[in-house]
């Protein structure tokens, strides 16, 4: 009675309006969203280093091509001067080619060692985090938690393994890569029930179905959960990002290279139970 909307009824003229206020600030938020994270990706260092690498790629390939023509150039030159077929101006061509020549070959060193070193950067930084698409208001609070705590992860775990000495750090190196294929495989899985539950929350609004409330409910704890377990592994991935750093401090610090592995080979187990669980709670 007292003309209140009742659950499933129509939906009076303010509930309408509410609603529709409700729906036109999340498109707003969400293309704020997108925006950032495109921000974000452009400067994801893995992302950017890689750029870097294809543009040092393909100066390479355009000085090798320039060297391959003023080779052919130089080569039929030559075999006209040998034939006595060349006259002033060819020879002047041909010591203009034959200096252009040497420049070339010289581009063609340095943009080797450029690409060299590049590709070195490419496989000593950690892969590029997981995209993050933008999700409705109710749970942007918790997916703000999650990206925080992948920030975080990256942020410590990601110097892992750069010291200089590469024979004595490829084994922490594989580590961090094994946990942070973990970590990014439960991250991903996570934003993916975040994007469901957007879909769901967005489909119930207007029809308020008590079946599919409850289902929001039951999946947003379960990405609750699963923030807070991942907040957790990434509080020990900083005890065992300070240890590596240790490591790095230390003169022969074998004992200690191989006890930083350890936790580090503990946390990646932890990131894979963490994905298990929630396979398996999904």
């Amino acid at each position: 009675m007292g003309g209140a909307a009742q659950p499933g009824g129509p939906r009076t003229h303010a509930e309408v309006l509410r609603a529709a206020a409700v729906r036109s600030l999340d498109v707003v938020t969400a293309v704020k969203d997108t925006a950032a994270e495109a921000l974000r990706t452009r400067r994801d260092p893995a992302l950017v280093a890689e750029r870097r690498r294809v543009a040092a790629r393909r100066r390479f390939a355009a000085w090798s091509l320039i060297g391959i023509i003023l080779t052919a150039v130089c080569v039929a030159g030559l075999m006209d001067v040998t034939r006595g077929a060349a006259g002033v101006a060819e020879i002047g061509g041909l010591v203009l080619a034959a200096g252009l020549w040497v420049y070339s070959v010289v581009g063609i060193a340095t943009a080797a060692r450029d690409l060299r070193a590049r590709t070195i950067v490419v496989r000593d930084l950690p892969p590029p985090q997981p995209a993050r698409r933008a999700v409705v208001g109710s749970i942007r609070p918790v997916m703000a938690r999650l990206d925080a705590y992948s920030d975080a992860l990256r942020s410590g775990i990601g110097t892992v393994g750069l010291g200089p000495d590469a024979s004595d750090y490829a084994a922490l190196r594989a580590i961090r890569d094994e946990t942070l294929a973990a970590a990014d495989a439960a991250e991903i899985r996570l934003r993916r029930q975040a994007s469901e539950l957007s879909a769901m929350v967005r489909a119930a609004e207007p029809s308020a179905d008590a079946h599919l409330v409850s289902a929001c409910a039951t999946l947003r704890r379960e990405i609750d959960a699963g923030v807070d377990e991942y907040g957790r592994l990434v509080v020990a991935a900083s005890s065992a990002t300070a240890a590596s750093r240790q490591v790095a401090m230390a003169a022969g610090a074998g004992d200690e290279v191989q006890r930083a592995t350890e936790r580090l080979a503990a946390l990646a187990a932890g990131m894979r139970e963490l994905l298990k669980a929630d396979s398996a709670t999904g």
